[in-house]
């Protein structure tokens, strides 16, 4: 790292070699502008490892996904297990409203009697 002058982005890189194939190796770093940098020095990083001793043929970066900034907390609510009430009172009005404007005969207007006689309130 330090012959390619990456020295300081050590500690913003995880390293690891691809499972099954020692040859590929697998570097997830915190940004984009970090895996952008690294992008562009690959091909001396691969020689460097090679003077080391380490056979790689390539190299991947991957952007390791950032941490939630949120918790999700369980509700403290009881009203879970209260039965629903059904439609307020506008909703009902508007469903027998279109319910006025169905012909007589037709699939939707049955349904829509079967959703209304089904929801009270």
């Amino acid at each position: 790292m330090e012959k390619l002058d990456l020295e300081h982005l050590k500690s913003k890189i995880e390293a690891g070699w691809r499972s099954g194939r020692q040859d590929e190796l697998f570097l997830l770093v915190s940004s984009a502008s970090i895996a952008s940098r690294l992008q562009q020095t690959l091909p001396s990083l691969i020689n460097e490892l090679g003077k080391l001793g380490l056979k790689c043929k390539a190299i991947k970066v991957k952007i390791k996904p950032a941490p939630a900034a949120w918790e999700v907390k369980p509700r403290t609510n009881t009203k879970l297990s209260e039965k629903p009430q059904g439609f307020n009172a506008i909703a009902k009005k508007s469903w027998e409203d279109l319910l006025g404007k169905l012909a007589p005969d037709s699939e939707l207007r049955k349904s829509v009697e079967r959703l209304l006689q089904r929801k009270p309130k």
